[in-house]
Formats: structure tokens, C-alpha cells, sequence
């Protein structure tokens, strides 16, 4: 499965098949993710099944069903550029598990904190926890219900997007398309991207609240996959997307 076919695939996963992941697909994880800290100094956790308990850790049953036996602890600096980050690494890690036919959801509070486990050095903060797991072979009907629910906000990219300009390259538009397609952390979608004389920038001008960060993090990887543009984006609030020639 290529990135593309990840992007669409991969849906905020609310119910998952009783069975752990094959040893072999948390290697490529455990190796991915041990590349990204090491290279950005972010503290990312990989956890499975607890002692006796099979479970990783205890989700809301409200929102969740069956059980989680792994999860990602996006340990970040404990700041806004941290959070980010951790919301476009924890993105690349997120549509990894899909290319290897996992399934996965953000949670930002839908968890038991007394049962969650996390190693948080002085200056780290938890910034989010990916929930993974093997997919069921059929979609419970309460998932689709609870994902139409969670779906109601616009689709119309234009809401996205400020410009001095009408003249605004395909290239854009796919970005912005693929960000409304990708998660949110409360299912929100705050991110705004700007097109000014030729300068790309993201930002998030109505967020509501600090767990809202890891979501412009999130934003800008899949506007910068979407896009098709070789780059780097400056990280923090009205960030640029330095593109490469």
C-alpha cells in the first residue's frame, strides 16, 4: 500500500479485532519510531498488552469497543512547537500502521488515565496517545455511526484557505483536500492555510484549546503529502512551507 492509498484509507478507529499485532509489524514501528526521537528529540512510547491483562490500556467504552492492546504515548517538550510536533510525527506513525494494515485513532482524553502508561522526563509532557490494533473484518454499524457523527463539519476546502490571490495553484487545493481528510484531535479541524504571493503558511486562528496543537502538526504533514511539494515547514503558528525548487 503506497502513501496515497494510506491517506484514504486510514479512519479514526473506534472498534478493533480481538487480536494482538504480528511481532513483525511493532519491529517496523518500534524501528520508525526510535528514528523519529532520535532525530527530533520527541520521547515516543510503544506499548502492548499489560501482565495478566491483555488489555494496553482502558478506553471510554462510550467512544471505544473491544480491546486495545497497543498504543502510542506521544511524549513531547511541553510547549505548543512540542505538541505540534508530536501531531506530525505521531501522523507519519498513524498512516505507517494503515500501509501495514493496522487500524488506529487519536485520543486525546477518551482514556483511563490510571491505566495508562507513560515515561515523562522533566520538561515532557504526554501530548496524545494513538490507539492501534488489528482491524475488524467488518465495521460495526456503531463505528460508522459514531464516525458520521464526528464527520459533520464542512467539506468544502475554500472555509481553509486564505489568499490574496483567485488564481491559486491545483497543488494548493490537493493539500488543503488531503488535510480535511486526515484526523483531528477533536474532531475540529482548525487549521487554515494561507497562499500570499506565493508563500505558503498555516495557521490556527480559532483554536480552542491546547490539546488542539498536535492537529496543526497534523494538518501540515498532509498538506505537504497532499500537495506533492518536496519541503520543510517552520514549525509554530503562521509557519512557512519552505518549498524546494
Amino acid at each position: 500500500m503506497n502513501i496515497d492509498e494510506a491517506i484514504e484509507r486510514r479512519i479514526s478507529c473506534r472498534s478493533y479485532a480481538d487480536k494482538q499485532i504480528e511481532p513483525e509489524k511493532m519491529d517496523i514501528l518500534q524501528q520508525e519510531m526510535d528514528k523519529n526521537n532520535e532525530e527530533t528529540g520527541l520521547h515516543f512510547q510503544l506499548y502492548g498488552p499489560r501482565g495478566n491483562d491483555q488489555t494496553a490500556i482502558d478506553a471510554v467504552p462510550s467512544i471505544f469497543s473491544g480491546t486495545v492492546y497497543h498504543y502510542i504515548a506521544c511524549v513531547a517538550p511541553d510547549d505548543e512547537i512540542g505538541r505540534e510536533m508530536a501531531g506530525y510525527y505521531g501522523e507519519k506513525l498513524v498512516l505507517l500502521a494503515t500501509q501495514l494494515g493496522l487500524a488506529s485513532c487519536w485520543a486525546m482524553t477518551n482514556y483511563n488515565e490510571s491505566t495508562l502508561r507513560v515515561d515523562e522526563q522533566p520538561g515532557e509532557a504526554l501530548a496524545a496517545v494513538i490507539m492501534l490494533g488489528n482491524p475488524m473484518l467488518r465495521t460495526p454499524t456503531r463505528q460508522w455511526l459514531i464516525r458520521a457523527n464526528f464527520r459533520k463539519s464542512d467539506n468544502e476546502p475554500e472555509k481553509h484557505i486564505e489568499s490574496d490571490t483567485n488564481q491559486i495553484p491545483d497543488w494548493f487545493m490537493d493539500g488543503v483536500k488531503c488535510m480535511q481528510i486526515g484526523p483531528s484531535g477533536v474532531n475540529f479541524q482548525p487549521v487554515t492555510f494561507r497562499y500570499q504571493k506565493g508563500v505558503v503558511s498555516a495557521d490556527m486562528p480559532n483554536q480552542r484549546m491546547a490539546i488542539q496543537d498536535p492537529d496543526l502538526g497534523i494538518g501540515k504533514l498532509h498538506f505537504e503529502l497532499g500537495s506533492r511539494k518536496r519541503g520543510k515547514w517552520q514549525w509554530g503558528k503562521k509557519g512557512i512551507f519552505e518549498i524546494e525548487d
